[in-house]
């Protein structure tokens, strides 16, 4: 869980520092590495409501528990807004020649802060719920991997699963040990297609993610 959403945070993070370093004729790959950010988002927020949430909305009478009745971001006014308003600029609105990378720090700097605080309390909630033994380890653990399964599967291999892939950080820790990759949940076979084949497509846009596609982390130069 901690590698998915380290992920998504580093391609959100790649995202607002590419903004301001963009050359003209960076910009078209640049919202198209925008756009398909947003595809990614809006798959993973519809699939967290479907697995990981109801988890966190049941009744629970514990007297230790301290979780929260709604993370709360479904119905944040604040995040919703700003996030298609971001949606909306970069599908629609910023043409080429009027792009403004100060226009769009604006806009991610407003919903990422309450995308990431709502993905750290989504985790620290769920870990609440195993240490008080209201959850099942095994339990987080299969419904965990059927949300990895639908996300990933529902990732088109030349675009979602391309930035995925690159903004990947293989020297992610948790607890001072290396993660595995794991995620996006693909078979090695299509891993390595996506690399050397799917990549090649839209190869422009993925200059844009955070590590490069073997997963070593890249830096903006200024």
């Amino acid at each position: 869980m901690a590698q998915a959403y380290n992920t998504v945070i580093r391609a959100i993070n790649s995202c607002y520092n590419h903004a301001l370093t963009l050359e003209d004729d960076e910009i078209h790959d640049y919202l198209f590495f925008s756009q398909t950010l947003f595809n990614i988002l809006s798959i993973q927020l519809k699939v967290d409501q479907q697995y990981l949430q109801p988890l966190l909305h049941k009744p629970v009478v514990h007297p230790r528990v301290a979780v929260r009745k709604s993370v709360g971001i479904y119905d944040d006014r604040t995040f919703q807004g700003a996030f298609h308003v971001w949606a909306n600029y970069i599908h629609d609105s910023a043409s080429e020649e009027f792009f403004s990378g100060e226009d769009v720090q604006s806009y991610i700097s407003t919903f990422a802060p309450i995308l990431v605080q709502h993905l750290h309390d989504e985790v620290a909630q769920l870990n609440t719920l195993v240490s008080d033994n209201i959850l099942m380890p095994q339990h987080l653990a299969n419904i965990w991997s059927r949300f990895e399964e639908t996300l990933s599967g529902a990732l088109d291999l030349y675009t979602d699963a391309a930035l995925l892939v690159g903004c990947h950080d293989r020297h992610f820790t948790i607890n001072g040990h290396r993660a595995d990759q794991k995620f996006p949940r693909l078979s090695m076979g299509t891993m390595v297609m996506v690399k050397k084949w799917h990549s090649r497509k839209h190869e422009g846009a993925w200059r844009f993610c955070s590590s490069d596609f073997i997963g070593r982390r890249r830096v903006i130069s200024a």
